[in-house]
Formats: structure tokens, C-alpha cells, sequence
């Protein structure tokens, strides 16, 4: 037993110190599992932006992992739930937030998934930041910045116990596993916005929205929800993305 809390430690340490070495004078963004099950976080860059690493890992309950993104970076995070990874080629499959089926992502993901996202340095200045459910919801996700003076984004709930049935995503063995956001379960310009909707004027909260947002107060939850929840942190700050935080008693690391 002793033997396995210090390899769990030396693993957390061997993590965080090879980020750190390899991203030194960058945002740090650290990735901390508080599930009580192994997911597989996976990140994506805004186009003209670089990926940061191979794009995904795995991390089994209580792990961390730290990821440096450059000044200017912009993209997302999100977890994936319930994959198999062949451990030599890194392939295999995710049951929500896949990415074409490998462990580092290069290319679109499979909703649903809660989505972080990320503008560091705007105008040199502030760093945005949001959790979104406009691709949908698998897992509680938080995010807190170094800087104490700045917002908690989040989604703490239980979305997929809460998941309208017209909404609930489901697995080959009949499952619930997520919750599809509107745009992508009816594909309808309504709720994605799109066309004679698209724009701030013309789109509009939902039904689907309006619960997500009574659930999730600190989310967007409809596309020109857009950064009205998104917080703003000055430039510099470093920031935590804990999964499951209702399953931890701390607030960060």
C-alpha cells in the first residue's frame, strides 16, 4: 500500500516537473483528475495556433498533469470518459469526447463533452476564460487562476442526471452516457444559430439553454452565450482544470 501511494506520487512529481522544464515562462495549465475513475484529458489549439505535446493523456483518480501553453496560445480542454488505448500505438476509442480514436488529439472531437476554453494574453493584457456545454456534458469541470482576484468558470452539476431525454447520449449497450447540447442532437439553426439566426440580436436563449444555465450559472450555454461567461485574469496567471471537483474537499492543488 505504501509502496503505491509513493509511486502515485512519484508519478504526479515526474509529471509536473517534465512540464515544467519543457514550458518554462508559459501559462501553466494544470489538469487534475478528482473523478473516482481514470479519464483521458485532451486539448486542441484555435486554428494558426500550435498544438501543446501530443494533445491528450491519461490520468487515473487524484493525478496530475501540468501543460504550458505560449503567450497568445488559444484552444480547449475537455476529458474523455470510459476509453481503451492500445498502450504501444496509442489508438483505441473513447465512449464521450473521442478523438478519432487516438490518445493525442490532432483533429475534431466527438461530443458530447464539457469544453474549456481558453484566449491567453488578449491584447497582451487579460486572459479569457470559459467552460461551455455548446458542445454538451460529460463531465463537472472547474476552473480557478493563480490569481485569487479571479472568477471560478464552471459546471458542478450533475447535468446527466438532469439530462432532458430528447438529449441523453447514449452508448452501444444502451448507457447514458452524456448529454448532448440542442445544436448538436437536432442539428437545427435554432439552437445552433446558424442562418436567418446568427447573431447576438437573433439568437437566443432556449429551453435546453435555459436549464443548463439554472444548472450551471458559471457556463455558456448557447452559442452567442458566447464570452458573457467567459472570465477575464491578467496576463501571466496560471490556471487549474479540476474534473469532478465536487468529488474533491479542496479547492485546487
Amino acid at each position: 500500500m505504501i509502496m503505491e501511494v509513493l509511486g502515485g506520487f512519484y508519478l504526479l512529481l515526474l509529471l509536473s516537473s517534465s512540464s515544467w522544464m519543457n514550458g518554462a515562462q508559459a501559462t501553466k495549465i494544470r489538469l487534475y483528475n478528482t473523478c473516482p475513475f481514470t479519464i483521458w484529458p485532451a486539448w486542441l489549439p484555435s486554428d494558426g495556433h500550435p498544438q501543446l505535446g501530443v494533445g491528450g493523456c491519461r490520468l487515473d483518480s487524484w493525478q496530475v498533469m501540468d501543460v504550458h501553453a505560449s503567450t497568445r496560445w488559444s484552444g480547449k480542454f475537455w476529458g474523455r470518459t470510459n476509453c481503451q488505448f492500445d498502450t504501444v500505438l496509442g489508438t483505441g476509442c473513447c465512449e464521450t469526447g473521442d478523438c478519432s480514436g487516438n490518445l493525442g488529439c490532432n483533429s475534431t472531437f466527438s461530443p458530447p463533452a464539457t469544453i474549456v476554453e481558453f484566449d491567453l494574453h488578449h491584447n497582451n493584457v487579460l486572459d479569457h476564460y470559459r467552460v461551455s456545454l455548446l458542445a454538451g456534458y460529460n463531465l463537472e469541470v472547474r476552473v480557478t487562476s493563480s490569481n485569487l482576484g479571479c472568477g471560478v468558470a464552471g459546471c458542478s452539476a450533475d447535468l446527466n442526471s438532469k439530462c432532458p431525454p430528447e438529449l441523453i447520449a447514449w452508448n452501444p449497450r444502451g448507457m447514458a452516457v452524456g448529454c448532448s447540447s440542442p445544436c448538436v442532437a437536432f442539428g437545427a439553426d435554432e439552437f445552433c444559430c446558424e442562418k436567418e439566426h446568427f447573431g447576438a440580436d437573433k439568437c437566443h436563449p432556449n429551453v435546453f439553454s435555459v436549464l443548463f444555465k439554472s444548472c450551471c450559472p458559471a457556463a455558456a450555454t448557447y452559442p452567442f452565450d458566447s464570452w458573457k461567461s467567459a472570465w477575464n485574469c491578467s496576463a501571466g496567471s496560471d490556471y487549474t482544470i479540476t474534473f469532478c471537483p465536487s468529488s474533491s474537499s479542496s479547492s485546487s492543488l
